[in-house]
């Protein structure tokens, strides 16, 4: 979490998600640090799955290069 970045691939593994509500209805998800384009914290960038998925090295480039496109096109935070 120190870059910003959440991620699991098994919530049911996950000793920082133990107790959580939700840990056993969102078993894998990522999230992103999203950024406006004047460097501001928008907001997060998610991508979540009912079952346990382990992300690839190109799907992960993937969805922070869509983090550093989607950061253009926001207004001010």
């Amino acid at each position: 979490v120190a870059d910003g970045v959440f991620r699991t691939d098994n919530s049911l593994k996950e000793p920082r998600l133990d107790g959580h509500i939700h840990q056993a209805t969102v078993q894998s998800y990522i999230g992103l640090p999203l950024t406006d384009n004047y460097g501001d914290l928008y907001g997060t960038f998610c991508h979540i799955d009912a079952a346990p998925h382990s992300l690839t090295d190109e799907e992960h480039a993937f969805l922070n290069k869509a983090v550093n496109v989607l950061g253009k096109y926001l207004p001010k935070a």
